[in-house]
């Protein structure tokens, strides 16, 4: 066994215990870690999966010492359980973002999928939006709707587990580096998960009485995907949130306000709301913006889901009709 330090090693599931697994030469090891408090890194929260860790060899117990956790590109964070006003990071170094919303059963939430948007323009971490259950009926008239999103250039795939419509696209889309699917319950992303891993788990079913869908993921970790890859299935979402957006930047994050932003003539004091010689609502007046979008963008600046902004009401992800910023 070599004296040299691993580097660079990705975590694939939250430690519990301090034990979690890393990918060493292409193979997951279960490890438990020797951690101290002044291991550099460490002041940027727990490890979490997706991170890059260094570790001391691995003696014949399995433990190692935590030598560094690298700086991250990006991560995703949620409302942390309980009272406190703070954040806790899901997932750290996602290459990709996939952004589910089912076609029917549960109902589109399209207030999800705009604050999902938000997040991966401030994290700099490139979205899909994903049409579930297009086999359903009701995929017609979502697929409509999301022409606004293909306007704005995000990418739209539709794909059906039943009918198998647009799962070689998504495998062939989620080929390498780390991807994370964002959606409310019962959209599908645990069969998803199961169609690209082609692993065996649950899948959680629709109740009948609510409509509702149901949590089946209940520890974070990073699945192999067939053709290379990682895909990132943390517990069910409660209370994902973009965290730290002021309200000046908010615009910014919404790329078809963006392109006017430089013409506008308050600049970063404009609200992009009701202000004369503004020069986003001159573009929604000339048909440059679609009205959804605008409103999708007000919403979120007048009741933000962001420490600048009021607290908003608790999240209920399994509500098929849930809009936070309503």
């Amino acid at each position: 066994m070599t004296d040299e330090p691993l580097t660079n090693l990705l975590v694939l599931n939250t430690p519990v215990h301090r034990q979690c697994d890393v990918l060493i030469d292409g193979e997951p090891r279960t490890v438990r870690l020797r951690i101290r408090a002044s291991t550099p890194g460490l002041d940027a929260g727990p490890i979490v999966i997706g991170d890059r860790i260094d570790l001391s060899p691995i003696d014949d117990a399995n433990e190692a010492d935590l030598l560094r956790v690298h700086t991250r590109h990006n991560h995703l964070v949620r409302r942390r359980p309980g009272e406190r006003e703070e954040p806790m990071v899901m997932c750290a170094n996602v290459d990709r973002l996939l952004c589910i919303v089912s076609s029917a059963q549960p109902k589109p939430a399209w207030g999800m999928l705009d604050r999902s948007l938000v997040i991966a323009e401030a994290q700099r971490i490139p979205p899909t939006v994903v049409l579930t259950k297009s086999d359903l009926k009701g995929a017609a008239a979502a697929r409509e709707h999301a022409r606004i999103y293909e306007q704005v250039g995000y990418p739209v795939l539709s794909v059906s587990i039943i009918s198998g419509e647009g799962i070689e696209a998504l495998r062939e889309h989620t080929r390498d580096g780390i991807t994370m699917m964002l959606g409310q319950s019962g959209v599908g992303k645990s069969a998803l998960t199961a169609a690209l891993s082609s692993e065996s788990r649950e899948v959680g079913k629709i109740s009948h009485r609510t409509g509702k869908g149901r949590h089946t993921t209940t520890r974070a970790r990073l699945v192999p995907l067939h053709g290379g890859g990682f895909l990132a299935d943390p517990p069910g979402i409660r209370a994902l949130v973009a965290w730290d957006i002021e309200d000046d930047r908010l615009a910014y994050l919404f790329p078809d306000l963006r392109k006017h932003l430089d013409d506008c003539k308050f600049g970063g004091s404009c609200t992009h709301i009701h202000e004369p010689g503004c020069a986003i609502l001159a573009a929604l007046e000339r048909g440059e913006i679609d009205p959804r979008r605008h409103q999708a963008y007000t919403r979120m600046l007048r009741k933000a889901d962001r420490t600048s902004g009021p607290k908003p009401r608790p999240m209920d992800p399994d509500d098929p009709t849930f809009d936070p910023y309503q």
